[in-house]
């Protein structure tokens, strides 16, 4: 991605924020650190430097799994560049 083409911590908090209205009330910068969190191919996205982070800091610390209990399983629909297919489960009939 093209350095003029990379979004602040709020420009890319209000497009999920517009995709997804649910998280209108959360905080911009938490909302940017769980999903980069659970989801690390946008921090290509970000100006570098923007998401200030921590050394140390996992996954667990930033919360992901209260981003989680929100359903955010389905929060990439539509808004994720690249898509991973899960294979579909092998069940073979038993005869």
């Amino acid at each position: 991605i093209m350095e003029d083409e990379k979004l602040t911590i709020d420009q890319l908090a209000e497009k999920i924020k517009s995709k997804y209205p649910a998280y209108n009330d959360m905080d911009n910068t938490i909302l940017v650190e769980k999903i980069i969190a659970k989801y690390p191919v946008y921090k290509d996205q970000l100006i570098e430097g923007s998401l200030k982070k921590k050394e140390g800091v996992t996954g667990s610390d930033v919360g992901v799994g209260s981003l989680e209990s929100q359903d955010t399983n389905n929060l990439t629909e539509g808004f994720v560049d690249t898509t991973v297919e899960e294979a579909e489960p092998q069940i073979t009939a038993a005869e």
